[in-house]
């Protein structure tokens, strides 16, 4: 689908831009394939989400496509619920200078997020959940360049993240982002038996991560 298509797109053309061989010719392709299949004018919810997250992806390779953005963010019967796509269109906003319609929809992403949190963090459509959207929104907001207090957010992320026992795919993704955001540097946890710490090759340490029995909180 659009979404997933988006995503692929997002983390190829990233890779691209960190200095990674990835073939501009599978990069174009796939940034046709995604602006082809754009749900113009859908009064579907996902699908205007779907269509957010392409926009962006296109917006970030320079291929901005106004008339679209403008619409997702201007329509007064907008069917979007998911605060990662508000996120999205308001990044995209951003990088063409749109910059006060975009911090409207960064507005609504908060807005999104605070519903979540009333209806127990539920809104999962394209793969979503108010985790990863939290995350999404911290890295976006960064990303934006509008001087957005995005750390206030990764406060608040952190706090959520650790009441979570289980994360999805796309939760471990964006938080990873997230944490980069921030320029976290990441230091090896040290796992003690009796107090003193356990001497662990890298292989060993790898596995007591996999296998470290929940605490007694978690159970």
């Amino acid at each position: 689908g659009l979404w997933i298509s988006s995503y692929v797109l997002d983390f190829l053309t990233r890779a691209k831009k960190a200095g990674y061989d990835v073939p501009e010719r599978n990069i174009n392709a796939g940034l046709n394939w995604i602006e082809n299949s754009l749900d113009r004018w859908s009064s579907d919810g996902s699908k205007q989400e779907a269509d957010a997250y392409a926009l962006y992806v296109l917006a970030l390779s320079g291929r901005t496509l106004m008339s679209e953005i403008l619409f997702h963010s201007k329509a007064a019967n907008s069917k979007i619920k998911s605060a990662q796509a508000w996120g999205h269109l308001g990044a995209a906003l951003a990088y063409v200078g749109e910059k006060q319609l975009a911090i409207k929809m960064f507005e609504k992403a908060k807005v999104s997020l605070g519903n979540y949190r009333q209806n127990s963090g539920g809104y999962y459509a394209n793969y979503g959940g108010g985790l990863r959207d939290e995350a999404a929104l911290v890295t976006l907001m960064h990303d934006s360049g509008l001087g957005l207090d995005w750390e206030s957010g990764f406060a608040d992320l952190a706090l959520s993240a650790k009441e979570r026992k289980y994360l999805s795919t796309q939760e471990m993704s964006l938080l990873l982002r997230a944490a980069y955001t921030t320029n976290i540097k990441p230091t090896k946890l040290i796992l003690t038996a009796d107090g003193k710490p356990l001497p662990l090759t890298d292989g060993d340490y790898i596995t007591c991560l996999l296998y470290t029995s929940p605490s007694p909180r978690d159970s």
